[in-house]
């Protein structure tokens, strides 16, 4: 069973995934295929062919280049070559470089990623709200408080006052302006709320899906791995199918530019 028309598919999985910007701290990866693999490209996208008597893996290079923390994304298709349905999960794939492990992420993973971000936004904009409130009120009670200042002299049962009054501030514009700072505070956290359901959005379509594959059949998942260890110079990604093992192996080579 052919696979290689996954590599067109890829681009409909990645129709608005553009090419990763030069950034400092980036990884470069080349495929290194094996003897009986095949290695082809389409759209600028490498793809490696691993075929076996009873299954056959393609995986998908997404990008050739991408900054140090980001997630690098690969494509996955694969085929069942046996005579029976074969599940395909994350237990069956594995990813490791030279500097150690790295995580399968599904769209389980993803979402749990993406909550947690939003979730930071959310308790920044609140702390950002509290303090200006905290702010708003002090420079509330600040403003109704004048002073008096006296010298006094006692004669017998007359006593004589004298002094200057000092007026309360009038900081009605500082109160103004800390309640603008609370305004934008809680727009930033319900602007955060907000962009979930994309983010949601975004981990079903880029999460790893695991599949039951029938026999004779092919099943197709977007392949995100977590960031890579900065001093990895090797990536190794095995995919285990019907008791067979494809090893795909990547070069890495970091630079801060």
């Amino acid at each position: 069973m052919r696979l290689l028309p996954a590599l067109a598919a890829v681009c409909v999985l990645t129709c608005t995934s553009g090419a990763a910007q030069a950034a400092p701290g980036a990884f470069a990866v080349e495929p290194k295929p094996g003897t009986s693999q095949e290695l082809s490209y389409r759209d600028g996208r490498s793809g490696v062919l691993s075929t076996q008597p009873h299954s056959s893996v393609i995986l998908v290079l997404i990008q050739d280049r991408f900054a140090l923390d980001d997630m690098p994304i690969f494509f996955i298709g694969v085929g069942n070559e046996g005579t029976a349905a074969t599940n395909l999960t994350a237990s069956n794939i594995a990813a490791t470089t030279d500097a150690g492990p790295v995580r399968v992420l599904t769209v389980g993973d993803l979402m749990l990623i993406e909550r947690e971000e939003v979730n930071k936004k959310i308790t920044s904009a609140r702390w950002r709200a509290f303090g200006a409130a905290l702010s708003a009120a002090g420079a509330a009670m600040g403003s109704n408080t004048g002073t008096f200042e006296a010298t006094g002299s006692t004669f017998g049962d007359t006593t004589t006052v004298q002094g200057t009054y000092t007026p309360p501030r009038d900081n009605s514009a500082a109160v103004r302006a800390y309640q603008s700072d609370i305004d934008r505070a809680q727009a930033d956290g319900e602007r955060a709320a907000g962009t979930l359901p994309a983010r949601y959005s975004h981990a079903e379509k880029y999460g790893f899906r695991p599949a039951t594959i029938d026999a004779g059949k092919q099943a197709f998942s977007a392949l995100p791995l977590d960031p890579l260890p900065k001093k990895a110079t090797k990536l190794t990604v095995s995919v285990s199918v019907n008791g067979e093992t494809h090893v795909f192996e990547y070069g890495l080579t970091y630079s801060r530019q």
